[in-house]
């Protein structure tokens, strides 16, 4: 399914709020740009929740919001690690658990599951999607009471390849 696709469906639905469009996020190194499925997102809203109210809720943050998740997280920017540097905060669950989109030129896109426990720790830190785009559909189209990432797929759940894996 495709951004503009899902964010009117999303429209549609009394469980969903889309917000009106606002600004793009904006990048803070040199080395780092907006995948092409996250502008066209921030083209299309200003930020989003899905699923209000449910098990599996999920606030897509404002653009003013999508900032580098490493001071936020680990409370220092660790600029020494690529990959965690690169990693912006673009979505957050009830529970207050962070998302994160990679905003490098060469993985950019990908997201991770950015638990505090997992981010930035090599071994841990899962990346729940290969692109933006192929997270969203996946929130959006995956049924359970669980966030997709978290449900279980057979006995030993969901298994996801590291951050720190070669793609």
């Amino acid at each position: 399914m495709d951004i503009a696709e899902l964010l009117e469906r999303a429209r549609l639905r009394t469980d969903c709020e889309v917000l009106p469009p606002t600004s793009l996020p904006r990048v803070q190194r040199g080395d780092e740009r907006l995948p092409d499925s996250v502008r066209e997102f921030y083209e299309g809203c200003g930020g989003a929740v899905l699923f209000v109210g449910q098990a599996r809720e999920l606030t897509l943050l404002p653009p003013d919001e999508v900032v580098p998740a490493n001071p936020i997280i680990v409370g220092d920017p660790g600029e020494a690690d690529a990959v965690s540097r690169a990693a912006y905060l673009i979505a957050r669950t009830p529970g207050g658990d962070h998302l994160s989109v990679d905003l490098s030129a060469s993985r950019g896109g990908r997201v991770y599951d950015s638990f505090d426990e997992f981010h930035g720790v090599v071994g841990s830190w899962p990346v729940i999607a290969a692109s933006f785009e192929a997270f969203l559909t996946a929130v959006w189209e995956t049924p359970g009471a669980l966030p997709y990432w978290l449900g279980e797929s057979g006995p030993e759940g969901r298994v996801f390849s590291d951050a720190y894996d070669e793609m």
